[in-house]
């Protein structure tokens, strides 16, 4: 088993995106639209890195294999994507290596409590991905509700489940409030419905507010006032963070797929197609033909 390789296809449009599909045969779809010279390019990188699983071979020699498997067709596919938006092959290279270093993880899988996450998409799905966030983090307002919007009724629906942890960062001012209301609204029963509308909202965030998010998502604003004030949802809120230094998080978003503590590139289409990877492989058919 070698070591680099990575991602993947898709493209994003309007908030939204989705998982282009490789094409049959020995040269993915996704690659056949870039210009000569970038295909050139892309040609050359797959020729220096070796997937990290299912060939045991150059990437340029296992997209020309009879039937390539589908984690070949996602990395190659994924190279093209890149030189597509401009990277270099040092960079690219460095990204397959980080992807690689994630999706390969040896040891045991992040501790991580989920008996109070408040799942988003299907409960029977069977790749786990946890979201280690805060409240006031800029970045999360796009990475979060996109990775939502892909579990539930996106490319992942049949994939996978998202769960949140909350990570407040002393760095970001209202953090520790901004927690606090997350946690009260998951006691209450509204926890993804209140984190989007904060994040929507995020340019407007004062501690008043907080409650005004409540009532708009259909929270008692009384029992949110009550709740938030409370020593347990403090505690909880404490655990969360303690939780996510034990399992070296050390900046928001930081993702883990089934317990693996993913290091690649934060981008949405990135992220989903490692956990693509990791639906396949659970599946069984990683390495069985596109």
């Amino acid at each position: 088993m070698r070591r680099v390789i990575q991602l993947l296809v898709p493209a994003i449009f309007v908030g939204t995106f989705f998982l282009a599909q490789p094409a049959q045969g020995a040269w993915p779809s996704r690659c056949d639209r870039l210009p000569a010279d970038d295909q050139a390019k892309a040609r050359t990188i797959m020729g220096k890195v070796f997937p990290h699983d299912c060939c045991d071979d150059t990437l340029a020699n296992c997209v020309k294999k009879s039937g390539p498997s589908k984690l070949v067709n996602l990395l190659a596919s994924g190279v093209c994507h890149r030189v597509a938006n401009g990277q270099s092959g040092k960079e690219i290279v460095r990204e397959l290596e980080k992807r690689a270093a994630s999706m390969m993880a040896s040891g045991k899988p992040a501790a991580i409590d989920t008996s109070k996450v408040a799942w988003a998409g299907d409960k029977n799905n069977q790749v786990e991905v946890i979201v280690y966030a805060c409240a006031r983090c800029p970045f999360c307002t796009k990475s979060v509700p996109e990775m939502y919007e892909a579990v539930v009724s996106g490319p992942l629906k049949k994939m996978a489940r998202l769960g949140f942890r909350i990570f407040p960062v002393k760095s970001h001012p209202g953090s520790k409030e901004g927690g606090l209301a997350l946690e009260t609204a998951n006691t209450l029963g509204s926890f993804w419905p209140y984190l989007l509308e904060m994040y929507k909202n995020f340019d407007s965030f004062d501690n008043s507010t907080l409650k005004t998010w409540a009532g708009n998502v259909g929270i008692s604003t009384e029992r949110f006032q009550a709740e938030i004030k409370a020593k347990p949802t403090r505690k909880r809120l404490v655990n969360s963070k303690k939780e996510g230094l034990r399992n070296q998080v050390e900046a928001t978003p930081t993702y883990f797929i089934n317990g693996k503590l993913y290091r690649g590139d934060m981008k949405t289409w990135a992220l989903s197609c490692a956990i693509q990877e990791e639906y396949h492989r659970l599946k069984g058919d990683l390495c069985s033909p596109q």
